[in-house]
């Protein structure tokens, strides 16, 4: 049983499988040669990307927000003017 487990134990040990690094799949030389060609391709062109847009409903929305709290403000503002007199 201890030489199997010695040989090929299924379980990495505790010293190499907590070590500060993160995880790193470790692959064969020439795989990676290829993949960087066309990854640097990718890298290097630039993507377009779509604005956002704001919906109408939510610039309405905004705006009714923006015109109350106004006239809360102006509301407030006439209060205090009257109770200071």
């Amino acid at each position: 049983m201890h030489d199997i487990l010695s040989k090929n134990p299924e379980v990495t040990p505790l010293s190499i499988a907590s070590s500060t690094r993160s995880f790193e799949v470790l692959n064969n030389e020439e795989e990676n040669e290829e993949n960087v060609t066309s990854t640097n391709i990718l890298k290097n062109r630039p993507i377009r990307r779509r604005k956002s847009q704001t919906p109408s409903w939510i610039a309405e929305l905004t705006e009714q927000r923006e015109k109350h709290h106004q006239k809360n403000y102006e509301q407030r503002e006439r209060l205090l003017a009257l109770l200071e007199k």
